[in-house]
């Protein structure tokens, strides 16, 4: 379901309705396929857990094809990019927790922004909400919900804001990201 949410944004309202006869451990999946050059910018800014600052606060999955090696990933303190290449048939996919929650695909100069909210619960692939997957011909992102289980007739519900802005070129850099489109999200 697609409804008008704010100036320049939609709202998508992703549902699972369990039509079965027994109950059914499952999680929402949103995902977008992309098939042009472009990168997608996941955040993943630190916050503490502890009071001391020495606990662990994020994490990332990935998958058993997956190099971490890739020219096509590329990490700093505040984000993870995964760049599309077409001349790199490998496949490559990871996945974290955003934080904030959204993430965006950056072509050129427009992004595609999904912002979306965490949800308390049990999230799969190893508590992921945001997930990237690449090859040569397309490149796939992902937002998740946690997993739950649906009683016949029960439903579930991922609702995302979708955005698509035009922007000044941007590069996968922190500064990039942090003063070019950043200031136009609602959520960070």
């Amino acid at each position: 379901m697609i409804k008008p949410f704010k100036r320049n944004s939609v709202q998508i309202i992703h549902r699972i309705q369990n039509i079965g006869r027994w109950p059914i451990k499952l999680g929402c999946w949103a995902m977008s396929l992309m098939d042009r050059e472009g990168f997608v910018v996941i955040p993943i800014k630190a916050e503490k857990v502890d009071i001391e600052g020495l606990l662990p606060d994020r994490h990332f999955s990935i998958w058993p094809y997956t190099s971490l090696e890739d020219k096509r990933i590329k990490f700093n303190e505040e984000y993870i990019y995964v760049m599309k290449d077409s001349k790199i048939e490998k496949p490559l996919k990871i996945g974290t927790m955003a934080n904030p929650t959204w993430a965006a695909y950056i072509m050129e100069n427009m992004a595609f922004v999904k912002e979306f909210s965490k949800i308390e619960g049990e999230y799969p692939d190893f508590g992921c909400n945001v997930e990237v997957y690449t090859n040569a011909n397309i490149l796939e992102f992902e937002t998740l919900v946690p997993l739950k289980t649906l009683e016949p007739d029960a439903s579930i519900e991922h609702i995302e804001i979708w955005k698509i802005l035009e922007i000044e070129k941007l590069e996968p850099t922190k500064s990039d990201i942090k003063n070019k489109l950043e200031p136009y999200l609602t959520k960070y």
